[in-house]
């Protein structure tokens, strides 16, 4: 007895990649560095700088890539607290470079932190402390 069922095959080259169940693939710890900003500068209130994150491969030694799912966060320490300044805000993707723009126009005189938050297949890692700067007015800047 005949069911009248048809199927289709589709034919693939041998050096395309198959894959057979799940494809979630484990996250990827990169090593992260900013630039953009020298750790322990004196930044004039006012300036505006462009901070770079790079996200370097393990295991390597300059090779880095541009990715997705990153934040970064501003804070300040008040004691023993830390005290969001901005919260967590993403992180641009260009073409060549992942970075977002800091505006130290509004910030008053302190020492401030910036953490990177990376979402990778569902597992968020931290990178504390990643820079450090101080916000300084200009008439302090001078000498």
């Amino acid at each position: 007895m005949q069911s009248g069922k048809e199927y289709e095959f589709e034919i693939k080259d041998d050096t395309e990649y198959y894959n057979i169940g799940d494809n979630e693939s484990l996250p990827i710890e990169y090593a992260m560095s900013l630039s953009g900003v020298k750790r322990d500068e004196k930044v004039k209130r006012g300036d505006k700088r462009k901070i770079l994150v790079s996200a370097r491969l393990p295991y390597t030694v300059n090779e880095s890539k541009v990715i997705d799912g990153l934040d970064y966060r501003l804070w300040v320490r008040e004691g023993n607290t830390q005290v969001s300044v901005i919260d967590w805000q993403p992180i641009n993707r260009a073409f060549l470079k992942n970075y977002f723009i800091l505006d130290t126009s509004w910030m008053i005189p302190n020492r401030y932190f910036i953490d990177i938050k990376l979402t990778s297949n569902q597992e968020v890692i931290h990178y504390i402390d990643q820079m450090q700067f101080e916000v300084v007015n200009q008439v302090d800047a001078l000498h």
